[in-house]
């Protein structure tokens, strides 16, 4: 559970504001054009892990961590037209910090949607074509491609990375394997941030 109280308490601290800060320009200033081949898309993958670990190594604010990840994976992508994370609740995957149009604000955790089908089986999720997931559960016509990985903490799954493309097949196993390290950091920080 979030403590808003010290979100609050964090979010107005000046070292909070001096880290915002120091995310590499390059970073929010990125545009695409065209597909990416395998190897600019995993250096891309490279410099955005990388900006996510310089400013957050020592950040444990889930709030932070999340809402700074979907930044800079939304910059880095342009094709990305959804980036953003569901946090699991009791019987609700909710809409936690995320970069993009507003999305649907409640999943159950039984739902055999992408989001869903990733939290029960703990797998992530990988969709080249949305229209070819029978049980998707649509909050756009715009994704064309969609991939959801589980974020682990304390040895379950406390939230979804989810990103909808605007691209059939904009989203593969470059994709999966360069978000599954990013998601293992972000699950590293809510771990340190539940210890707090």
């Amino acid at each position: 559970m979030l403590n808003f109280g010290s979100f609050l308490s964090t979010f107005r601290s000046q070292q909070t504001f001096r880290r915002v800060r120091t995310i590499p320009i390059g970073c929010r200033t990125s545009v695409q054009t065209g597909k990416m081949t395998r190897a600019e898309k995993i250096q891309k993958y490279g410099e955005a892990r990388e900006h996510i670990i310089s400013v957050l190594e020592n950040e444990t604010n889930p709030v932070t961590v999340m809402a700074l990840t979907a930044a800079v994976l939304k910059e880095a992508f342009s094709h990305f037209y959804w980036v953003g994370f569901l946090l699991v609740e009791r019987t609700d995957l909710a809409l936690g910090p995320f970069q993009g149009p507003p999305a649907c604000i409640r999943l159950p955790l039984d739902s055999l949607g992408v989001c869903g089908t990733c939290y029960r089986t703990a797998q992530p999720v990988l969709v080249p074509d949305v229209a070819a997931f029978q049980n998707r559960v649509s909050c756009d016509v715009v994704s064309k491609s969609e991939i959801a990985l589980p974020v682990i903490s304390e040895n379950r799954v406390a939230a979804i990375l989810d990103i909808d493309c605007s691209e059939k097949g904009g989203v593969d196993e470059v994709d999966q394997f360069e978000l599954d390290q990013i998601i293992s950091f972000v699950g590293s920080r809510l771990e340190l941030g539940a210890r707090h």
